[in-house]
């Protein structure tokens, strides 16, 4: 938030994109998967187990640029304009959600799997200080199918669908004194990729009964409002140490699928809480000439936002401790060109962690929890990209 800079600032703090040079386009992948393991006496079948830790992998392409408009006077340097775009390697948005009580990972099951599009525009008001303001849009699913009877008289089916776009607010302010000291602070809205295909049935009056319509709805990916500001200081030239805290509204997490029909009782209410999460990064540089080579490091604490599951639900979620290594070049090609490769490995322990049920719950025979479910696990990312200033 307070050291970002290029195409990533959209994202991190959209205030920083006035720190890319004149022009800057960057082209990375990622890819990440993770080893998920839940344990019940109810979960003995391997296929069961297997079907609730199958998270899809992340993995995608990144593009991104960025511009310092070109302006004179008053006006040079001070406005900044910057695109980013995440196109997962398959799918524009997939949502691969069980039964509501089924034992499941929601924040983790879908990650990555769906295309991300961001805009930025800040602009350097002066004395060290910056302002900037950027959306970042999700592809969510609508639409229908309806089945009944065609003209024929035979059953057939209607099916309309269509991508819709759910936009979020991105806003950051950045200052900088002097080059020693930065401090960053950014907002980013809630953000949702949801789908809704409800299926109608008419089969007409020759049919006995009439079959309600099938409600497919739910959150495919959900991105909690956030709050964060972070400070970067830079005691010697080559060395650089930021230090922040994000606070994420998890309390307004939505039910990642909806009942299938309206006379199924009511969900339990999530009862989700936020959490304010600290990080910590390092920075070395290492400067031979028009070379420099970076290196570093981070370490993150994520504390699960999922309450104790003790009764009907089973949603899954750790405590998270996460590791960040990275590794950067740099070389100044002739005065006029910034080349840049970065490459970054993550990695998120999962915190074993066991949730006991009430063995008073009126459904505690037939839950899948009880007596206790528990989980533990992994992820590993990483990713690299190429990234070229003038």
């Amino acid at each position: 938030m307070a050291s970002t800079r290029d195409t990533e600032a959209i994202y991190y703090n959209p205030a920083a994109l006035t720190r890319s040079p004149l022009m800057t386009v960057s082209l990375g992948y990622i890819y990440g998967d993770s080893v998920l393991r839940v344990r019940g006496a109810s979960l003995t079948d391997p296929a069961m187990r297997a079907s609730i830790t199958d998270a899809a992998p992340v993995q995608g392409l990144q593009i991104g640029a960025s511009l310092l408009l070109p302006l004179k006077g008053w006006w040079k340097g001070r406005i900044a304009l910057g695109l980013g775009l995440l196109m997962p390697g398959k799918v524009i948005v997939r949502a691969r959600l069980p039964k509501p009580y089924t034992p499941q990972f929601p924040l983790l099951g879908n990650r990555g799997e769906i295309v991300g599009v961001q805009l930025g525009l800040a602009f350097r008001i002066g004395w060290g200080l910056s302002v900037g303001v950027g959306v970042n849009a999700l592809a969510g699913l609508f639409g229908g199918i309806d089945v009944g009877e065609n003209v024929l008289g035979k059953l057939g089916s209607t099916v309309a669908d269509e991508l819709l776009t759910d936009f979020s607010l991105l806003a950051g302010v950045l200052y900088q004194p002097n080059a020693q000291w930065s401090v960053g602070i950014v907002y980013r809205g809630l953000s949702a990729a949801q789908f809704s295909l409800p299926i109608t049935v008419d089969l007409g009056g020759n049919f006995p009964f009439k079959i309600p319509t099938l409600n497919i709805t739910g959150v495919a990916q959900f991105d909690p409002r956030q709050v964060g500001g972070s400070v970067a200081w830079r005691p010697i030239a080559p060395l650089l140490v930021e230090v922040g805290v994000t606070w994420k509204q998890w309390s307004k997490f939505r039910q990642p699928i909806a009942n299938t029909t309206e006379g199924n009782p009511p969900l339990p209410a999530l009862r989700f809480h936020d959490v304010v999460v600290p990080r910590i990064g390092v920075e070395g540089e290492f400067v031979f000439g028009r070379h420099t080579l970076t290196l570093r490091g981070g370490y993150v604490f994520e504390k699960s936002p999922v309450p104790q599951q003790l009764n009907r639900s089973n949603f899954l979620d750790n405590d998270r401790h996460i590791l960040t290594f990275g590794l950067g070049y740099r070389y100044l090609w002739g005065g006029r060109l910034d080349v840049r490769v970065d490459f970054f490995v993550q990695y998120h322990h999962l915190v074993s962690r066991t949730h006991t049920k009430d063995p008073g719950d009126l459904f505690a025979a037939s839950n899948l929890g009880f007596p206790s479910v528990g989980s533990s696990g992994w992820f590993l990312a990483g990713g690299g990209y190429v990234s070229v200033g003038f």
